[in-house]
């Protein structure tokens, strides 16, 4: 008989009972008639392909219990009618290993010991500046899964996975898409019992993505269920706590951390402070802790959280995990929502614990982190308003603090090389931006009004909030409640300039300088009068790309934990 052999996941397989085994020589080892037909290569195991079909214990429960189920649940009258499982798509964020070829390589090994296939690497389709991202650059890793393969990895995430979770009550049940798609997320890979803790490399969370034939959630839903999906059958009770005899809802709330925030000393803090925030929160709270692996992971956790329905996302860090959380709060031009309707919208938070920390400064937020805490723990919220950039081509970006344009855009990329000398980083970087400086003509639109012509422009700054370089009171009167920004405008300023007027940038009284502009606008265009691409964008301390660019106000487009 010809085999048509299907390769096992384990070259260590055990087989029990019935079984026949073909040695190398061509003859047969038989236990008993009607046995399972093995090959040894070796020390690989093959099968035949109909008989490792009916191995797969997941798929023959579909086929023999769960179709008639649920034709007979929903009133099916075809068999074609009912759903199953297409396919099942893992990804993986590889952070900073995309700059590691051992690291690249150990993520492909952990994510193919997982799911019994190779993985391929995803890769960005354009430059982003912004995130240092160039074209073609890996970004994360993904496998794509069908037939047993398929069967045989959702039986071991059911059965093995999931309940290696910590603090595992079961899954969400509102995180379909609306169209009987269900997705499932991991902080990291060692839930997985082919990954071993003595061989455990970098924690790297994982998406599990699942889709299916059904129209609608209800019928996926109910399909994963009887396939054992754990779902939380009642997320109300899971909220809930009793307090003093009434009943209290229970917040659910997410820190995004990034743990190389202020050269390192962020994880340090935060670790310290974890102790306290459980003991002041986890009574009336549910605390998960994200920790962020490289550029836009905070991005995709905040997104992830506020589908789920999270109250409070809580970025920890400086201003660019700040920076990363708001984005988060947004997809496609629109605001991101939670699957469940019915729940008030995710708030933002802050625990300062970066660099600079600026945007705590215009709330006059001490920087101290139990003060925060208290905050959170109080959770009074206030609508803010958040800027959005929008250029030539691709997505928007939204930055809360202040974005800047030209001289200081540059101060504050030579800055990140001086993190190690605190807020003094950012002194170090404008002087050094200023070698090899030159001021710029820009044309510049407000609101409605005409284009105007500013020449020997310096450097000017869009200001939600009002402080940024580390304490500079650069935009005096902004505030993100005022529903308009501030817009100033240096020009003609000479390195000495910035020396001799260091202090009243600091402390806010330059907008009283020859040179110095200023006034409220609610949106603001700024084009370059020369062709060559050579002023920078930042906002919020990170990388925008070149201009032209248009700024806009959204007022009170998040709710703030103040």
């Amino acid at each position: 008989m010809a085999l048509s052999p299907a390769l096992l996941h384990s070259t260590a397989s055990t087989f029990h009972g019935q079984f026949c085994v073909r040695l190398p020589s061509g003859n047969f080892s038989c236990g008993r008639s009607g046995g399972l037909s093995v090959k040894a290569m070796s020390s690989v195991v093959l099968v035949e392909k109909t008989e490792a079909e009916k191995l797969n214990r997941l798929k023959t429960a579909y086929l023999e219990k769960i179709v008639p189920l649920l034709k007979e649940e929903f009133n099916y009258t075809n068999i074609h009618q009912v759903p199953k499982i297409e396919k099942v798509v893992v990804n993986c964020g590889i952070g900073d290993a995309a700059q590691n070829a051992k690291g690249l390589e150990a993520a492909l090994n952990d994510l193919a010991l997982i799911t019994g296939q190779r993985p391929v690497k995803t890769r960005a389709k354009k430059a982003i500046a912004t995130f240092k991202i160039r074209e073609d650059q890996p970004l994360g890793i993904a496998v794509t899964l069908r037939g047993n393969v398929m069967y045989s990895f959702l039986d071991r995430l059911i059965n093995l996975g999931l309940p290696r979770t910590r603090d595992f009550q079961g899954v969400s049940s509102s995180s379909f898409d609306g169209n009987g798609n269900y997705s499932i997320g991991f902080r990291e890979q060692s839930v997985f019992p082919e990954i071993t803790y003595d061989v455990l490399g970098k924690p790297r969370g994982m998406d599990v993505c699942i889709t299916t034939t059904a129209s609608t959630d209800k019928e996926a839903r109910r399909l994963l269920a009887l396939m054992g999906m754990p779902f939380r059958e009642d997320l109300g009770a899971d909220r809930t706590a009793i307090s003093g005899g009434a009943t209290s809802r229970r917040r659910d709330i997410v820190f995004v951390v990034n743990p190389r925030g202020a050269n390192g000393r962020t994880g340090k803090e935060w670790n310290k402070l974890l102790p306290y925030l459980r003991s002041r929160l986890s009574s009336d709270c549910n605390i998960c802790e994200s920790l962020t692996s490289g550029p836009c992971h905070a991005i995709d956790i905040t997104r992830e959280a506020i589908r789920e329905g999270a109250d409070a996302v809580i970025a920890v860090g400086g201003d660019g995990t700040l920076h990363e959380v708001v984005n988060g709060f947004f997809w496609g031009g629109k605001p991101v929502s939670s699957h469940d309707q019915a729940v008030r919208a995710t708030a933002l938070g802050l625990i300062p614990l970066g660099t600079g920390s600026d945007f705590a400064r215009t709330f006059g937020w001490k920087n101290d982190p139990h003060d925060a805490i208290e905050r959170i723990a109080i959770g009074g919220r206030s609508h803010i308003d958040v800027g959005v950039i929008s250029g030539e081509s691709g997505e928007p970006h939204y930055f809360i603090n202040v974005a800047d344009i030209h001289l200081s855009a540059n101060a504050g990329y030579y800055a990140a090389r001086y993190k190690k000398f605190g807020n003094l980083c950012y002194v170090i970087g404008a002087l050094q931006a200023f070698l090899g400086h030159h001021n710029k003509d820009l044309r510049i639109k407000v609101d409605d009004g005409d284009w105007k012509v500013y020449p020997q422009v310096t450097t000017l700054c869009i200001g939600n909030g009002k402080y940024f370089g580390g304490g500079m009171k650069i935009t005096p009167n902004a505030h993100p409640s005022s529903r308009n920004f501030e817009v100033v405008i240096l020009q003609d300023f000479k390195w000495y300039d910035f020396v001799l007027k260091l202090l009243k940038l600091y402390n806010g009284t330059h907008l009283l300088v020859k040179n110095v502009s200023s006034r409220s606008a609610c949106s603001i265009e700024v084009e370059e009068i020369a062709s060559s691409s050579s002023v920078f964008v930042q906002s919020d301390g990170e990388y925008l790309g070149f201009l032209p660019k248009k700024f806009s106000i959204l007022p009170g487009a998040i709710e703030m934990i103040c």
